[in-house]
């Protein structure tokens, strides 16, 4: 996602009053220089995909900016645009440009507006200068001013970890195991056996007697791990995937209690088989004394 090239740019203001005084916040409209802005701030940069500036979904998001709640996650930590479908953004090649939502990068909201995160925190290697979150405006899955709350509150990671992650955040029935703390160690655990089942077709618990040990030699000694598994319908999106994913948890009562609870750590991810089947994984570690 790195920009080459594409000439001038707008920015403007917004004063909204939050807590008896007047802020300002500065939204971008030219996708560049927002990616420049946030890459030289180490931020993460949030663009709002809209067809009309002026349009129902744009007034939407800057009031949820005005939003006391939303602006104190703001902080410092991202740089916004607000961006047309049809902005221009630099061609994957690096040669010209092309429209924004042509961008394959963008791909996974599938020519819709929405909601795009950027990280340009360079906090993270493996999300750098990577889209590590999308969601749409419109449709049975769509950004609200309270799952923007939880868009924002995303640990770093790339984008198939925050979004099933932000799936078992935004669950109606308020699950806490990614509550706590994203630990690396479970993280690329998760990863690695989510894209194993995604390569071999197969839902499973695979090897877990061996990676059971494994992960338990390196966690402290008065946790332990658990795993749980799930998989999509064949066809589904990223975004309707993980949705899926922590709905199949739900109906397991061994893992719903697992996913349900509270964790000291936690990891999750999902991968896509060639097969159109999503797989993901969590990993969590739990206290010992913990009675399932």
């Amino acid at each position: 996602m790195m920009p080459a090239g594409l000439g001038w740019t707008i920015a403007y203001v917004i004063a909204v009053a939050t807590s008896g005084r007047v802020a300002d916040t500065v939204i971008h409209e030219d996708y560049v220089r927002a990616y420049e802005a946030a890459d030289a701030r180490g931020r993460m940069l949030m663009i709002a995909c809209v067809e009309d500036l002026e349009g129902k979904a744009a007034r939407k998001w800057k009031t949820w900016l005005a939003d006391d709640q939303i602006r104190n996650i703001l902080g410092n930590q991202y740089e916004l645009a607000l961006l047309t479908t049809d902005s221009p953004v630099p061609s994957p090649d690096g040669e010209g440009s092309v429209p924004l939502l042509e961008h394959p990068g963008f791909a996974h909201l599938h020519g819709e507006p929405g909601i795009i995160m950027i990280d340009l925190t360079g906090r993270n290697e493996s999300s750098y200068e990577k889209v590590v979150f999308l969601y749409p405006f419109e449709g049975r899955y769509h950004a609200t001013r309270e799952n923007l709350i939880e868009m924002l509150k995303l640990p770093l990671g790339t984008l198939t970890q925050r979004m099933l992650i932000f799936a078992v955040r935004v669950h109606e029935d308020d699950p806490r195991s990614a509550d706590s703390e994203a630990l690396p160690l479970l993280v690329n655990a998760a990863q690695s056996h989510a894209q194993y089942q995604a390569d071999i077709q197969l839902q499973g618990h695979h090897h877990w007697e061996r990676r059971f040990q494994e992960l338990l030699a390196e966690l402290p000694d008065d946790v332990m791990p658990y795993e749980v598994c799930a998989e999509s319908w064949p066809g589904e999106t990223l975004i309707e995937a993980a949705h899926e994913c922590v709905h199949s948890w739900r109906q397991s009562s061994g893992h719903w209690q697992r996913v349900a609870s509270k964790t000291r750590f936690y990891g999750y991810d999902m991968k896509r088989g060639s097969n159109g089947i999503w797989y993901g994984t969590g990993i969590l570690a739990i206290d010992r004394d913990v009675d399932f």
